[in-house]
């Protein structure tokens, strides 16, 4: 389990899947970005009965009560680059907020590649 906030009438975890297919569904809301496809490592992983969300590393740090966020996406060619990766990181802070009460410390966005439309 990872992030996690303390209330009034206990505490409420979240697991690494849910964090993880929330910055997912945010990536997917936005036109021209996709995060990085399954690798094999992630293939085997998953076979041998690890989930794990492609395109997606959480990190906690549980003193702080904080949750940093790594993003690997493709982006459409002709999207301007750094507009699109600061988008990115608004929209997943917003999904975060409107979903849940985890403080998200960082979320960094690694442009791994550029997918050109096939003709």
């Amino acid at each position: 389990m990872t992030g996690f906030s303390k209330i009034d009438s206990g505490l409420i975890n979240y697991h690494n899947h849910v964090i993880a297919d929330i910055a997912k569904a945010a990536v997917e809301e936005i036109d021209g970005v996709s995060l990085i496809p399954q690798d094999f490592g992630d293939t085997v992983l998953e076979l041998l009965g690890a989930k794990r969300c492609s395109g997606v590393e959480i990190r906690v740090d549980r003193e702080a009560n904080a949750v940093a966020l790594e993003v690997r996406i493709r982006v459409r060619y002709g999207l301007n680059i750094p507009d699109t990766a600061q988008h990115v990181q608004e929209v997943i802070r917003e999904k975060f907020e409107q979903l849940t009460d985890i403080d998200l410390r960082e979320v960094n966005v690694n442009v791994q590649g550029i997918e050109r439309s096939k003709p």
